[in-house]
């Protein structure tokens, strides 16, 4: 998996690093992993849309999941909606990839 959600378009996409989400049509939309991470004792995941990952731009989609597991046990991700919770988590992506030292890997 890759480290930083600054600039994806530099690093190979791994089988693991890939998710489907539903968009507001109910279409399959592949993303990819760029960041794993526990925030405040929830686990969230940052990604970009496939068709983005490996474009040569500078500016890209980042979209916020948390996995959510049900009383069944069953995990799941959810789009985080709160904005400020979504760049928090961002930002927060940011920085454990800079003290990482490995500015432009995503996680």
């Amino acid at each position: 998996m890759n480290d930083n959600p600054s600039n994806p378009s530099d690093y190979e996409i791994e089988e693991d690093d890939i998710v489907f989400l539903e968009d507001e049509s109910g279409n399959q939309v592949e993303f990819v992993i760029v960041e794993a991470l526990e925030y405040e004792e929830r686990e969230f995941i940052v990604c970009v849309p496939r068709t983005e990952f490996n474009a040569d731009s500078e500016e890209y989609t980042a979209v916020v999941c948390e996995l959510v597991t049900s009383e069944e046990g069953e995990e799941t991700l959810q789009v985080v909606e709160d904005e400020k919770l979504a760049s928090t988590i961002i930002s927060e992506a940011e920085r454990l990839a800079e003290e990482d030292g490995e500015s432009g890997a995503p996680n």
